[in-house]
């Protein structure tokens, strides 16, 4: 007699009919699943429901470690741990916010406005002197798309284009020489330890270095991640990787991938569960598990 006793996940690229069943260890691959969970066992159990706490327009969700920022219709707006929320800007409706938190500050931007919260209140985002520095211009931060934030340096990305600022400021930028140019519309920017992971509209490529003086740049995929879809994780957090520093998981086209450092990237379901034609998604990590859902 055969007995089931776990799987591994689900698997949507083989013929149902198809799909190999290992009697010894009696796991087996899901043609098909609704509302479960699977623990590192490869046990199923059924998915706990949730309650509605609040109700309205909410999008482009941020965590402050003790609050949260949002975006509810023409307000970037602070939502409490008891649901409790309180405007504190006007924003351009329907534009999705990105943000990077550094220290007790938050950078946000949405290609339109561009700000910095501080303990749920929203400063502006400028220089605090404009300075000549030997024959280059030092102004402040362009209005930018995306932001990010790795070895003391503060990135814009505006289409494809990504302006970083002068190192150890997060205020002065010189927008003539500190550029770096890709070679589409940017759709992701997820710093690890020794490196960025950079999706562009084609592939995924990572730039190896310490600073931008020693980028370099590697394509690790030929298909791009889906926006909105990376988050940042400890590697340790990763399955069987030990190894200390970040890396991040994404959704892409062909499945989910995970970047670790070195540019170790590797597709975690390719050959098991895709996504084609999804434009947007958002992700979270909790309890050991990527959850990320996608919009067509």
């Amino acid at each position: 007699m055969l007995l089931f006793k776990g799987t591994k996940g689900l698997n949507i690229e083989t013929d149902p009919a198809r799909i190999n069943f290992n009697p010894e260890t009696g796991v087996q691959d899901l043609a098909a699943s609704k509302n479960i969970d699977i623990d590192d066992t490869g046990r199923i159990s059924r998915r706990k429901g949730f309650e509605r706490k609040i109700i309205g327009n909410y999008h482009s969700g941020f965590s402050c470690n003790n609050y949260a920022l949002c975006v509810i219709g023409d307000a970037l707006t602070v939502l409490e741990a008891n649901y409790s929320t309180n405007a504190i800007r006007q924003v351009t409706i329907g534009r999705r916010m990105k943000y990077v938190k550094i220290g007790e500050d938050v950078y946000y931007c949405n290609g339109v406005e561009t700000g910095r919260v501080n303990d749920r209140v929203s400063y502006p985002w400028i220089a605090t002197s404009y300075n000549t520095v030997e024959t280059r211009i030092l102004s402040g931060p362009v209005v930018g798309d995306m932001l990010g934030f790795y070895k003391g340096r503060i990135y814009i990305i505006t289409d494809k284009i990504i302006y970083f600022s002068e190192a150890n400021s997060r205020n002065h930028f010189d927008l003539a020489r500190n550029v770096i140019i890709e070679s589409s519309t940017i759709r992701m920017f997820a710093p690890v330890m020794d490196g960025i992971y950079i999706s562009n509209e084609k592939e995924i490529v990572f730039y190896r270095g310490n600073s931008v003086n020693e980028f370099e740049r590697v394509v690790v995929a030929d298909y791009p991640a889906v926006e909105g879809s990376d988050i940042t994780v400890m590697m340790s957090q990763i399955g069987e990787a030990e190894e200390g520093g970040k890396a991040v998981l994404m959704a892409t086209g062909k499945g989910l991938a995970a970047g670790f450092k070195s540019g170790n990237f590797v597709n975690l379901s390719e050959d098991k569960v895709t996504y084609p034609g999804v434009a947007f998604g958002a992700g979270i990590f909790k309890n050991r598990k990527y959850i990320v859902t996608l919009q067509p």
